[in-house]
């Protein structure tokens, strides 16, 4: 019997040695080892005497903070493959839960990814294991990886339908086919969409190797990231030609799930099919175009709309009802919209000068502008006010929703709609566009996804800049309103009723004053100062220079709404290291342009943003250079 690591056998200690030193030269691969337990270990050593010892080791006492990172690591790798050894070994429903809960732990995107597959696989050979908690934890693992590949990708999944009016016939298949069975009935699904909703059939494979039959594997082509976009391949399945795009695998998918969206918006499919199970693409597209999932599993529906397949007449009854649901979508979303504009008798201002502006900027903010506008519009004010809203050419139905509540009050909903999208030519929409546009003598700021909440908000605000002339501008307490639809209060702020300077803006007014809660004189504080064409947001500089040109005074009344969404500067730029670092850059340039323009009056201050924005820099310098060495 040869020894150690290269002969025919290997000692269980020998064996964990092997793991050992595999995971510190990065060679690990689970797959292989459990191949090597099985040809050199199993017939070396009793199976009976491996379990009790990885149960030993599974049970031992988890790394110390003081232990180093790198051994931390290491163990936890160890710990994570004698799991899956225990599971190959025993079969048992306790042991494979115990493996997925520590799959849930992992936060590397890569190894997460990889041992979900593993646990997938293992499912399929040991249907035993397979229970009503185990799969609560496997739909858990999968909705982290679906979180984590939204986050590292940044990935833009705003809805297009109103981009998408004109059918150009083109159908947009997305499929994970595994077998022959897969095969024959993505060929059906093929053909039904094909003769019911579109002439134009675009295949893509999120598993490159498919079974044709059982003795001849089809390995249809696969195309590197670099080319994905622009190869494609012209395939018949039956008399359909498709043309088909293959992403390798789970892994690989998900670093081109950018590029497959943006895919997506230049073929402009107007019905997007998801075929055979939860994918994470398809969860993404459908965000973008509602997408119908057609499986043969009841767990696995993940879209807009859902059918179980169980006979090939399932599937054509399945695209006949999404045909019609995807081709009402857009007049069911915007016919609710109109029963629920909020009714308001503003006659008596009818050709009357406005006192204040209400400014809004929209891009793609279809789900919450009836909040924005109903709570506008319910203002209830001794003078009269105007919306000037501008929509910064969305790809969703915003504009839609503007048009209809301009129609029913045309003398205060004032749109301004691009072409193009000018913020991503960096123009300053405010000062450029929005400002001069504006009537009043105050301007309230409200974004498109923020809305008001007391009815008594405006007349509160301007009645008392119109009683102290000595006030450039005034905000107000709101609630934060989450993701998943909580309300929570601002952490931390705490402030008192009264005026705040020029100090306190420059330290807090970035974090503690949201835009939606600003009404301020526009005489007083615009223009604003010639730096602002350094800054990325207005928000900030327009705080400090309100605080500049006279008193900035806070109610502690909760009179609004700040929504924490997908498509906020929060999660568009902090989320995104090169528009972060573009945007610090930016911040700490005309902060300096401050600093001079006040005469060094609030060096203090000043220092000591610039100081932690130069921290964020070099943190996302280094995040950069990862992402780089990851990519290389």
């Amino acid at each position: 019997m040869l020894n150690a690591f290269g002969g025919d056998c290997l000692l269980w200690n020998e064996y964990k040695e092997l793991i050992k030193k595999k995971i510190l030269k990065k060679e690990f691969n689970s797959l292989e080892m459990l191949e090597i337990l099985n040809k050199k270990v199993l017939n070396q050593v009793e199976k009976k005497e491996i379990i009790t010892d990885i149960r030993k080791i599974c049970k031992a006492k988890n790394s110390t903070d003081e232990e180093i990172e790198k051994e931390k690591d290491i163990n936890r790798q160890m710990r994570l493959l004698y799991k899956q050894l225990l599971v190959y070994l025993t079969g048992y429903l306790e042991d494979y839960c115990d493996f997925l809960l520590e799959i849930k732990e992992l936060n590397d995107y890569k190894e997460l990814v990889h041992m979900f597959l593993q646990a997938r696989s293992m499912q399929i050979e040991n249907p035993c294991i397979v229970s009503e908690r185990s799969n609560n934890i496997f739909d858990e693992i999968d909705t982290k990886i679906y979180n984590l590949c939204r986050e590292k990708k940044n990935v833009n999944t705003t809805h297009l339908r109103y981009e998408l009016r004109e059918n150009n016939m083109t159908v947009i298949i997305i499929s994970k086919m595994e077998d022959e069975i897969d095969l024959d009935n993505l060929k059906e699904v093929c053909k039904q969409m094909y003769e019911i909703c579109g002439k134009n059939i675009i295949v893509i494979n999120t598993n490159d190797y498919v079974t044709e039959n059982n003795t001849m594997p089809l390995l249809l082509p696969f195309f590197k990231e670099k080319d994905i976009l622009e190869e494609k391949e012209e395939l018949f399945f039956d008399n359909v030609k498709v043309q088909y795009i293959s992403v390798q695998n789970l892994v690989e998918e998900t670093l081109q799930m950018d590029m497959l969206i943006d895919y997506i918006r230049e073929v402009k499919p107007y019905y997007v099919v998801n075929f055979g199970g939860i994918n994470y693409f398809a969860k993404l597209v459908n965000a973008v175009v509602p997408t119908l999932t057609l499986t043969t599993n009841e767990q696995e529906k993940c879209t807009s709309f859902n059918t179980t397949i169980t006979c090939k007449e399932d599937i054509k009854k399945g695209i006949k009802e999404y045909k019609y649901k995807a081709d009402t979508y857009d007049y069911d979303f915007i016919e609710n919209i109109k029963k629920h504009i909020v009714k308001v008798d503003k006659s008596k201002w009818v050709k009357t000068e406005p006192l204040v502006s209400v400014c809004t900027l929209v891009y793609n903010h279809e789900l919450f502008l009836q909040e924005m506008l109903n709570g506008a519009l319910m203002q209830k004010t001794s003078f009269p006010f105007e919306i000037i809203i501008h929509d910064d050419c969305s790809t969703d139905l915003s504009a839609k929703v503007i048009e209809e509540y301009q129609k029913v009050y045309p003398e205060i909903v004032y749109p301004v709609y691009q072409k193009r999208n000018i913020n991503s030519l960096e123009v300053n929409i405010m000062e450029k566009i929005v400002y001069p546009k504006s009537r009043g003598k105050y301007i309230a700021w409200c974004e498109g996804d923020d809305y008001w909440t007391d009815e008594n908000k405006l007349e509160i605000q301007v009645s008392y800049m119109e009683g102290n002339p000595d006030v450039a501008g005034t905000f107000h307490e709101a609630l934060l309103k989450t993701k998943n639809g909580d309300f929570i209060e601002h952490g931390g702020r705490e402030l008192e009723e009264k005026d705040y300077d020029t100090s306190y803006c420059i330290s807090k007014s970035a974090t503690r004053i949201d835009t939606a809660t600003v009404v301020f004189n526009k005489e007083k504080v615009l223009p604003l100062p010639y730096f602002s064409k350094y800054a990325k947001t207005a928000d900030y500089l327009l705080f400090i220079t309100i605080s500049l040109r006279g008193k900035f005074h806070y109610f502690s009344k909760i009179m609004g709404v700040y929504r924490m969404s997908d498509n906020n500067w929060s999660s568009t730029v902090l989320n995104n290291p090169k528009k972060y670092k573009e945007f610090t850059m930016s911040e700490i340039k005309w902060l300096l342009e401050l600093n001079d323009y006040t005469d060094g009056k609030y060096y203090n201050e000043i220092a000591k943003v610039i100081a932690v924005r130069g921290a964020d820099l070099v943190r996302v310098i280094e995040y950069e250079e990862v992402l780089d060495s990851i990519r290389k």
